[in-house]
């Protein structure tokens, strides 16, 4: 192991930051490095009542203070309004610094992740004591303790790791970076967040530090200046992702730094109290260079505590000329320099913003200026202690060496730690290695904040292929476009998100956190403030959406070739727009799969062209049907496929099936290559033996050996025969084909107005002439034969024979069979069946009803054009208001066969709910990149803001709640003189009472169920606003679960009380359990 590389090194593998005019590591570079200051006057509004004679009236701070996307986290508006800021932005900067790790948070859950965060402040409490008892509520206590700043983030993400608030002054946050890495070489950890956060929302901290004295009375920081005369105040946070070196090269993980080594000690017995200790302040520098096993002369710079006190500065001076500058020659000085000079002390939070300001200029191999040093603090011997501050931009000294820097931070009792930072190991990361790792945090699940679902790991065994160069690499599922996969917790969030990657494309910014191994070849830049890199490769970016970013309810999906379609698709989505290459969509109550299978009449002349040049999968799986099909044809199959010259014509039967379950098959396999997997199957007669196959029950062979015997057979009664679609009830069919009862009869039941009918020619002949006249839209079926009629019974004996050997086997997906109408075991599919399979009436009806029933609620067409598409959707209409959610969806369309098709029709599933493994579309040689991180939506939240929201029900027990408030709106008929005002209702549960139950009834009585379906829901969402504090109900998203909607414990029994005493039902004390989303109790509830 090299120098370079030892066991307690820690990869600093993620960062996030907002500080005062820096949104994002970023921004924060380019104030730096531009040799700006961020220091203004405070921001009207912040500090009121403060007399201006003690008034201090500079720092740095940030804007938007008050603003939160509570909903994105799973927060009602009622806790927000409790909870101190600065535990916000901690949830906030813990979520992009994953982020920027290229972590899917939900990939976290359950495992010993640490939380470890530096804060000293308490200044919301102090807000709350001035409002009084009537600002106390019940989210007061939570919302205020500071231990519960990184306990949230812990809980929010589902950490099962050391979850602690350090509190040692000044220090806290680069105290909270070392116990991190403590953590993670002990292994009691195996990833940390370290984070510091510190907000000034009251002046009494800073009127304080000013009777103290430590205040500079001209409003900057001075550091190591003869000015020196006391720091400003400054605000913000932020968080870093630290994980071990060695798990972190072996993952492909970007590494922007290293922790080689800390330490942490104490002043011990000062002069006083707040007096540093030199030689404790040398001491645990020297500690930590020794830890880090560097010789304390190739340390380039530290970045100081720097508070630019008359007392403070020349003690760290001297400590740093003991412990770094002994040895060191004249012309090699240690360089030095505080961030405080641009943004003002951010007290507890000030050691790890130090941190990741070195972090930066390692990355980037830059020095920024410390600012205001003009005159050196005569104090100070800079000659004799080796020191220098850098006043202007400027390279690292000896830049041919490993980059090494120090970062201090002293407690104003006594607690001092140093960091010895150094650069990341020049390895790269293969493009195979980091793809893998992205995708593998993808495949975990989560909770909280992270309850979205996550990319699906690729499956071992079963019938999916795996994208496979022959030499055992990667290969994409379909080549010549690629998908961008957005998603948010609201629409607007996904617009949001594609203006920011419409600008990472048009115009990225300069600045960003780069990463040493990863500049020689990816470009920094990013979207915005938030973004802390970027790049503009379509498959990069593609890679990065799909492989390191969560998947939320409200989604879209933009298909390109190039980065011109990509940003019209972009701009498209920005202007709310429709466009080609755009799908977008929110995730419904959605059942299991269904891959479907019709039977013949989605054919067309090179159905197949397009794909088999540009998906490998696709073009496997056809080669493999055509070995299947060749002892049983005379015919090429790609010939065919193509519609070569010479091929013999899809009009022919024994041409046309086989060439249907090749193209069914193979586009099975590539839905399954993209991790689509089926959990039913449903066949129209001959697509029965591609389901059978696809649901494992008949091999490749075997099922090809069915559809060429099978159709071969119906080459003897071509000629007699043929097939009428009729759009009206089988049953009415069945009594308009009464003159004609012995020549012809129903063949197949489409849907509850989708007939076909079978049967001799003349009689069809007749049959149509009737309905035409009579104004029906009747269609002759392009076939020469009357399969499932009677017609099929000569062909029985030699069917039976041919077949014979056939031998299915138990499959685990199910078999919903249209013969019999409904579940069937496969082994049952033996030569018999497939006899009856063509002679009986096929009823796609009932089978989709059956598969319906059962929980099935999702069905994707295997054509190359949509046959059952229509009927299914009529049919899961006509089943009932619970199956309004079903997504039904084909694959291909007609003379549009290719790769752009293929993944519209993968995301039109997607955008509804189903988990599509998108890495499978991209090209091996793309890499995961920067992306911009999530645009949270935020509103003011504030103490006092409760007092324009709806009261809530207070915590008593269900049976004894006060009165509360529902809109009035959702009871039109209720006694009252006022609509659209709220109207008090008894909240205690009254069961024996007819008025709750009769004005429920009353209000549902002479609805559509979809119109009963509408008030429930309006009603459980009213419910659930009014308890969590929402203004608008309709912020109440109907399919996230109620505990990610903010509902505790004690919340779900006020909902409860509330919802009984509205409805007058009986409602259990499980309620919100048993049926955990909005929509879920909706369908419990709806009347039977």
């Amino acid at each position: 192991m090299s120098h370079a590389e030892t066991p307690s090194d820690i990869a600093v593998v993620g960062l996030a930051a907002r500080l005062p005019q820096a949104v994002g590591p970023g921004e924060f570079w380019q104030l730096l490095e531009n040799a700006r200051s961020a220091v203004t006057d405070v921001p009207a509004g912040r500090w009121e009542g403060i007399p201006d004679d003690i008034r201090p009236l500079r720092g740095g701070f940030l804007d938007g203070v008050a603003d939160f996307d509570p909903e994105f986290f799973g927060i009602s508006p009622r806790e927000a309004d409790a909870m101190d800021p600065q535990q916000r932005l901690v949830l906030e900067l813990g979520w992009e610094a994953l982020e920027d790790a290229r972590v899917v948070p939900a990939a976290l859950a359950d495992t010993r992740t640490g939380v470890f965060v530096g804060a000293i402040a308490s200044d919301y409490a102090g807000l709350v004591h001035r409002y009084g008892l009537n600002a106390v509520t019940r989210h007061t206590l939570t919302g205020l303790a500071r231990g519960i700043i990184a306990n949230r983030l812990s809980y929010l993400l589902g950490l099962r790791g050391p979850s602690l608030t350090v509190d040692t002054a000044q220090s806290s946050s680069l105290v909270a970076v070392h116990l991190a890495c403590e953590s993670l070489r002990s292994g009691e950890s195996e990833l940390a967040l370290a984070a510091g956060v510190h907000l000034n929302l009251t002046a009494e901290t800073a009127v304080s530090a000013q009777r103290f004295g430590g205040l500079s009375p001209d409003g900057q920081c001075f550091t190591f200046d003869a000015r020196a005369n006391g720091f400003v105040h400054g605000e913000g946070g932020a968080v870093v992702v630290l994980k071990p070196l060695a798990a972190a090269l072996a993952d492909g993980d970007r590494i922007h730094a290293v922790i080689r080594g800390s330490a942490v000690n104490s002043g011990g017995a000062t002069a006083g109290l707040t007096v540093p200790s030199a030689q404790a302040q040398r001491d645990v520098v020297r500690a930590a260079a020794s830890r880090a096993g560097v010789d304390p002369r190739d340390v380039r710079y530290v970045e100081l505590h720097g508070t630019a006190t008359a007392v403070g500065d020349p003690i760290e001076a001297s400590a740093l000329g003991a412990a770094y500058g002994v040895g060191r020659p004249a012309d090699d000085p240690l360089l030095v320099g505080s961030v405080k000079t641009n943004i003002g002390h951010l007290e507890g939070a000030g050691g790890i913003i130090g941190l990741v300001k070195t972090v930066l200029a390692i990355t980037h191999r830059v020095l920024p200026p410390s600012l205001n040093f003009v005159t050196p603090n005569p104090r100070i011997p800079f000659e004799e202690l080796r020191l220098r501050v850098v006043t202007a931009r400027r390279p690292w000294p000896h830049d041919d060496r490993p980059l090494l820097a120090g970062v201090s931070s002293w407690g104003v009792g006594g607690t001092n730690c140093h960091v010895v930072l150094g650069e990341a190991p020049s390895a790269r990361p293969t493009a195979a290695g980091a793809a893998g790792a992205a995708g593998a945090a993808g495949a975990a699940g989560g909770s909280g904040a992270a309850e979205a679902s996550s990319v699906p790991p690729a499956r071992a065994g079963g019938d999916r292929e795996p994208a496979a160069h022959a030499d055992g690499g990667r290969e994409p599922a379909v080549r010549g476009v690629v998908p961008w996969v957005l998603s948010g917790r609201g629409v607007d969030a996904v617009d949001t998100q594609a203006g920011r990657l419409l600008a990472l494309l048009t115009d990225p910014p300069a600045g960003g956190t780069g990463s040493s191994v990863e500049n020689a070849e990816s470009g920094d830049g990013g979207a915005d403030g938030n973004s802390t890199g970027g790049g503009g490769d379509p498959a990069d970016i593609a890679l990065s959406l799909a492989t390191t970013r969560a998947r939320f309810e409200d989604r879209a999906v933009v298909i390109g070739a190039d980065r011109a379609e990509l940003s019209v698709g972009l701009r498209a989505l920005v202007a709310v727009e429709p466009a080609a290459g755009v799908v977008r969509g929110s995730v419904g109550e959605r059942g299991r799969t269904v891959f479907v299978f019709p039977g013949q009449g989605s054919q067309w002349a090179g159905m197949a062209a397009e794909l088999l040049d540009t998906s490998p999968v696709f073009a496997r799986s056809i080669e493999a049907c055509a070995a299947a099909l060749t002892p049983h044809v005379d015919w090429s199959l790609p010939d065919v496929l193509r519609d070569a010259p010479g091929a013999p014509s899809l009009e022919r039967v024994d041409v046309v099936q086989p060439a249907l379950f090749a193209v069914m098959v193979s586009l099975a396999a590539v839905w399954r290559a993209f991790g689509v997997e089926p959990d039913a199957v449903i066949g129209s007669s001959q697509g029965e033996i591609a389901a059978a196959h696809v649901a494992g029950a008949l091999t490749l062979e075997q099922a090809a050996a069915v559809v060429a015997l099978r159709s071969r057979a119906l080459v003897d009664i071509t000629g007699r025969g043929g097939l009428v679609s009729v759009p009206l009830p089988a049953a009415e069919v069945a009594t308009l084909l009464t003159p004609w009862a012995d020549r012809a009869g129903i063949g197949v039941i489409n849907g509850p107005d989708a007939t076909v009918v079978s049967g001799e020619t003349g009689a069809l002949d007749e049959f149509v002439a009737t309905l035409t006249a009579a104004g029906v839209d009747v269609r002759r079926i392009p076939v020469e034969y009357a399969s499932h009629s009677p017609q099929v019974i000569p062909v029985r004996e030699r069917l039976l024979e041919l077949l014979d050997g056939i031998t299915p086997v138990a499959a685990d997906v199910a078999f919903y069979s249209t013969v019999t109408a409904g579940r069937l075991p496969t082994t049952e599919l033996t030569p018999a069946y497939w006899y009856r399979n063509l002679r009986e009436t096929v009823d796609v009806d009932r089978a989709v009803r059956a598969a319906l029933a059962a929980g099935h609620g999702t069905f994707v067409e295997m054509t190359p054009h949509p046959v059952l598409t229509g009927a299914i959707q009529r049919i899961a209409a006509d089943a009932g208001p619970g199956h309004a959610d079903t997504l039904v969806t084909g694959t291909l369309r007609r003379h549009d066969g290719g790769p752009r098709r293929l993944l519209a029709s993968l995301a039109e599933a997607y955008v509804r709910g189903v988990d599509v493994d998108w890495a499978a579309a991209i090209d091996p040689a793309a890499r995961v990149t920067d992306l911009p991180t999530y645009p949270f939506q935020r509103r003011r939240f504030w103490l006092g803001g409760a007092a324009a929201r709806p009261a809530p029900p207070t915590a008593t027990p269900a049976t004894d709640l006060p009165d509360v408030s529902i809109p009035a709106q959702i009871f039109p008929d209720h006694d009252t003189a006022t609509h659209g005002t709220d109207v008090a209702v008894p909240a205690a549960p009254r069961t024996s009472s007819p008025a709750g139950p009769s004005r429920l009834a009353r209000r549902l009585d002479g609805l559509t169920p979809r119109e009963r379906d509408a008030v429930l829901l309006d009603l459980v969402r009213a419910a659930v606003g009014t308890v969590l504090g929402h203004t608008d109900p309709a912020a109440v998203s109907t399919g996230r679960t109620f505990k990610n909607l903010g509902l505790d414990s004690i919340a779900a029994v006020q909902f409860r009380g509330l919802l009984a005493a509205t409805t007058g039902l009986p409602l259990t004390p499980t309620l919100t359990f048993d049926h955990p989303t909005p929509a879920a109790l909706r369908d419990h509830r709806r009347p039977r």
